[in-house]
């Protein structure tokens, strides 16, 4: 019988052992997620490295992680494994994020319906300034909502 964990624990220990496994191998997670139960769990992880994530790197992390996650015994019964990559349209979130796209164009919203669209020119102490048309826009990281690379718009 599977152990019962709470949907958050659950998330936050899958998050502690890939976090770990990812890292040792130079990877980081960017998001991990628990969906459904019993026999029919699925954990969803996305993955990122400077220079970018293949199908092999996915392939060789999840074997690393599905043999900690049995170790570990967080999961009883059987559960399905997905690693990804955060795709080119990928959301920034962290300091981090937007630290590995500096110089890019990106779109940036903030919570005051602010929208920014030019060149990240700097990042620095939880702030961004991108270069805009009308000039440069220097923009809290907590204010930001929603921001991504500009691809085509």
């Amino acid at each position: 019988m599977e152990k019962q964990h709470p949907m958050e624990s659950i998330e936050e220990r899958l998050k502690e052992l890939a976090g770990s496994v990812f890292a040792s191998q130079g990877f980081e997670l960017i998001d991990a997620s628990v969906k459904g139960g019993g026999g029919r769990r699925l954990l969803q992880l996305v993955a990122d490295r400077e220079g970018g994530i293949t199908v092999d790197d996915c392939s060789r992390l999840s074997h690393a992680l599905s043999s900690l996650l049995d170790q570990d015994g967080l999961f009883d019964s059987p559960y399905r494994l997905e690693i990804s990559s955060p795709g080119l349209d990928r959301p920034l979130r962290s300091e981090g994020d937007f630290k590995r796209v500096l110089g890019r164009d990106v779109r940036v919203e903030t919570t005051e319906k602010k929208q920014a669209i030019g060149r990240l020119s700097r990042v620095d102490q939880g702030r961004i300034w991108i270069e805009t048309e009308d000039g440069t826009v220097d923009l809290p990281l907590p204010s930001v909502v929603n921001a991504k690379i500009k691809l085509k718009w």
